[in-house]
């Protein structure tokens, strides 16, 4: 049988600064940072011993949501996330007996580690299928920062092959507490600017120092073309196809994930494994480096990472790596982890949808071992076809997506 083509048909997104795709994208337009000093009672950590004298945090959370019965901070996230992608659907309205779900957090619910729920990173996309009905199987990947990316990408191959007729896939984060806070600080990653909370995280510039702890969800759905499964605009032959959808917002052409030997809270040893995760990605989309007309970058503002993704890039493109328009979220949402790569795949598609691309915030001066296509300053305006996405994890996790308009 031939590979199914695959579609993007519905987003969602609740991230810093924003609930639903529309709001995130135009803040990451506009150019506005999302990052700022936070206080422990704001986040709501408990007054133990110690937590009652630590100084502001910088960091990036995402909007209040309410919680229903028995719910965490990631059910609430991915349920909004999942709702607008679904154009609107509350949990269980329609049969999607045919829908697969993959949605990946890099950690559980850490509040209640005695609690029956919500300890496994996976008990989330448990939650999530059950209340929408998402019959065709759930999947829960884990691949630190970029399990987000890797979600999109392993729906994606369950769609190509014919095993689902349609998915719901992205990822869902958040890591604002205590312990974890205080591990990237003893990790070295975090940034070091105290006195500008907003320019904190700065992707490429010759002065990063580090990156800033968001949180969020990102969602998609993913259906096949028409007259191969004939589930795409709800009119599945099986009677589970999906509603509300958005229409063919960008077609997934190919993906690729590969890892490097490295310790498990380490990046890759060097940009090979990602050079060869781009290729492969370009391969699977039968397109050359001449068909690539904006970037995606993975790009945390930590010194090694950003120097790292730069080379692997310049591995594949050469001197053409000049002229592509090329931007990270993370100056302006901060990172979100596991949540991360999904948020930013949407902003890709944003970007080719609306001819935008935002620029990467707090770049001033981009580093000489970070020499890109960036786009500083303003959005750059044009016609993009094609768009790359990226994604690097601890680990050795490298992840490449290729989308078109």
């Amino acid at each position: 049988m031939r590979p199914q083509r695959v579609f993007i048909t519905g987003l969602g997104v609740v991230a810093p600064g924003g609930v639903g795709t529309d709001a995130v994208f135009r803040n990451l337009v506009a150019g506005q940072s999302q990052t700022r000093a936070v206080t422990p009672e704001e986040l709501g950590w408990p007054t133990l011993p110690g937590l009652d004298r630590l100084e502001p945090l910088i960091a990036a959370p995402a909007p209040d949501l309410p919680l229903g019965p028995g719910d965490n901070r990631l059910a609430a996230l991915a349920r909004a996330a999942v709702v607008e992608a679904l154009g609107g659907s509350a949990a269980n309205s329609t049969s999607r007996s045919d829908c697969g779900l993959v949605l990946g957090a890099s950690k559980g619910d850490l509040w209640r580690p005695d609690a029956g729920y919500g300890v496994s990173p996976g008990d989330v996309a448990e939650r999530i299928g059950r209340e929408f009905g998402l019959g065709a199987g759930w999947l829960a990947p884990v691949a630190a920062c970029a399990t987000g990316l890797v979600a999109i990408g392993t729906a994606y191959l369950r769609l190509r092959q014919g095993d689902w007729t349609s998915a719901v896939a992205g990822g869902v984060d958040s890591s604002l507490h205590p312990g974890l806070m205080a591990s990237y600080r003893r990790l070295g990653v975090l940034s070091r600017e105290r006195a500008r909370p907003e320019t904190a995280c700065r992707p490429f510039d010759e002065s990063r120092s580090g990156f800033v702890v968001g949180e969020g969800a990102g969602v998609v759905r993913m259906e096949c073309e028409p007259g191969e499964t004939g589930v795409l605009h709800g009119s599945s032959t099986t009677g589970g196809a999906l509603s509300g959808t958005q229409g063919q917002l960008a077609e997934v052409l190919g993906y690729a994930l590969t890892s490097d030997a490295a310790g498990p809270l380490q990046l890759p040893t060097g940009p090979t494994a990602l050079s060869q995760a781009i290729a492969l990605a370009l391969e699977q989309a039968g397109l050359t480096i001449a068909d690539v007309d904006v970037i995606c970058l993975h790009g945390t503002g930590t010194l090694a990472n950003d120097a790292l993704e730069a080379a692997a890039l310049r591995m594949v493109f050469g001197d053409r790596l000049d002229e592509i328009p090329a931007w990270s979220c993370k100056g302006a949402l901060g990172h979100l982890l596991g949540a991360g790569g999904a948020v930013e795949l949407i902003a890709l598609v944003q970007a080719l949808r609306t001819g935008l691309v935002p620029p990467t915030v707090n770049l001033r001066s981009p580093a000489p071992d970070c020499r890109l296509g960036h786009v500083m300053d303003v959005a750059r305006a044009g016609s993009f076809r094609v768009g790359l996405k990226l994604s690097l994890g601890f680990g050795g996790h490298c992840a490449a997506l290729v989308l078109r308009a």
